[in-house]
């Protein structure tokens, strides 16, 4: 994948002391130290001078390799390249009130870099290789439309197996199917993609698929609704919608899903499920933005078990300033409204990074990762920038838990749906497990797995399955360290 800063180190600020880091692995050398002297330049402590020392000694990983060295505050960063041993020196002043406030807070950070920069142009065209195609400007486009090409489709294999240890299995009968009479109520259709876009989400959730949807019967008709709104599905409408089963899988055969059936414990829809609540939430919510926010913060539950190798939480910061900056319709739509909603503030004020970034010290003495691990909570409404209360919205799998809440499915247990991720989704015990109960079709196609693959080239499988009872609070502090599917005790 593309290149991003490998932390290193952290310094923190005291004046007129010197500190050692010793025994650093850098990108080309193998044992480097770094000596650091801060002084303040004024009595009112508003200006700084920071002195680097840096040792590079032993051995290199090639004759040729520079070491990349980047210094910095979220606000400021400053890169060196080395090529050569012995003692190398500079120094960095600081005089800005952003940079003051971020050194007394999280001090100086240093980071490397993994490749060299011969690599990166290749791992950049890896990394446009499993996005690009599938695009869905046209089902009759080659490469941009709907389908996925074959090329995209092999690079994300790989990109699987080397983030999650994932090895998908090719199926010998890769189409099945069934009578819709028999999906019900409440059950679900579980899609991954191999588009890039649901492989990364996949990775950073701890996840095996990338998407859900819910079937729901209204007059004799089966509709299936979900919040989407990927060019590729062409169903002409945008975030959560309904279409009727049929279109819904011819869709989804133009867009080269994968597709599981997950059928419901019958005991518990005829117990708690309520399908005229579904339907009355559906209704309420049907037009409403895709919550791409609301799938961030959903994945981010603690300081430093949810984010994707090699992004750690020192990095965060400088991460979010870098797309305030480079794109900052991204950061508008994606961060801010989160991070000033979790700081009480509403309206127009605090527009920029670092005007969240003051406040979020100053006033709550917090960093920007402690600000992205606070739980959504439900009941949170957001404003646009004067002030009007802007409709709900909700990812794939949060509309998916709230469409649940709203039926009745979690009675006398109080969770947050959009705290759930496609993982917390499959995982939530709800699902009938099964194997012989299945359509014989089903049993042939897939033996050994407690569910309906209805579609795709490759198998999917779903650890723990519907085996985590619903419990207060749910999934609100749980990491997705994801390559071994890990998960800690009451998540």
């Amino acid at each position: 994948m593309t290149q991003l800063p490998l932390f290193l180190a952290q310094i923190k600020l005291q004046d007129n002391s010197t500190h050692n880091i010793n025994n650093l692995r850098g990108s080309c050398f193998l044992n480097m130290g770094i000596s650091t002297t801060f002084h303040f330049l004024d009595v009112n402590q508003t200006q700084l001078k920071a002195k680097f020392y840096v040792h590079l000694h032993g051995q290199t990983k090639d004759l040729l390799c520079i070491e990349h060295l980047m210094v910095g505050t979220t606000f400021q960063s400053n890169y060196q390249f080395f090529m050569t041993k012995g003692e190398k020196y500079f120094e960095l002043e600081f005089t800005k009130y952003t940079d003051i406030l971020d050194l007394h807070k999280n001090g100086i950070q240093f980071f490397t870099f993994c490749q060299t920069w011969q690599d990166m142009i290749p791992s950049t065209l890896e990394t446009m290789s499993i996005f690009a195609g599938g695009l869905g400007l046209s089902r009759y486009i080659p490469t941009m439309g709907d389908h996925i090409t074959d090329y995209q489709r092999d690079m994300n294999i790989e990109y699987l197996e080397k983030q999650l240890g994932l090895k998908l299995e090719q199926r010998i009968i890769d189409t099945v199917e069934i009578d819709k009479s028999l999906i019900k109520s409440g059950d679900l259709f579980l899609v991954r993609r191999l588009d890039g876009v649901q492989p990364f989400t996949m990775v950073a959730s701890g996840s095996l698929v990338g998407h859900a949807a819910m079937a729901l019967w209204q007059d004799d008709v089966l509709w299936v609704v979900e919040s989407q709104d990927a060019l590729y599905f062409e169903s002409g409408k945008k975030g959560i919608q309904k279409n009727k089963f049929e279109e819904w899988m011819q869709l989804a055969e133009y867009a080269d899903y994968d597709v599981v059936w997950i059928k419901m414990k019958q005991t518990l829809r005829a117990k708690n499920f309520d399908l005229l609540k579904a339907w009355k939430f559906f209704d309420l919510h049907e037009g409403n933005p895709y919550g791409h926010r609301q799938q961030i913060f959903a994945i981010i539950d603690t300081l430093d078990q949810n984010y994707p190798l090699p992004i750690e939480k020192e990095g965060v910061g400088m991460l979010v300033k870098h797309i305030s900056e480079l794109y900052p319709e991204a950061f508008n739509s994606l961060f801010k409204p989160g991070m000033k909603r979790r700081l009480g503030l509403v309206g127009d004020e605090y527009q920029t990074f670092e005007e969240v970034f003051i406040r979020s010290i100053v006033e709550d003495n917090t960093t920007i990762p402690e600000i992205l691990a606070q739980p959504e909570e439900d009941v949170w409404t957001y404003h646009d920038d004067n002030g009007l209360i802007t409709k709900p919205q909700y990812s794939s799998s949060t509309f998916i838990v709230a469409l649940y809440k709203a039926a009745g499915m979690f009675p006398n247990v109080k969770i947050n749906a959009q705290e759930f991720t496609m993982r917390d989704v499959y995982q939530l015990d709800f699902f009938d497990k099964k194997k012989s109960q299945r359509p014989k079709q089903c049993q042939e196609a897939d033996p050994h797995v407690e569910y309906c693959q209805l579609m795709g080239d490759f198998r999917i499988h779903l650890p723990g399955f519907s085996t985590i009872k619903p419990y207060d609070n749910m999934n609100e502090k749980c990491g997705s360290l994801a390559y071994f599917q890990q998960r800690e005790e009451g998540c």
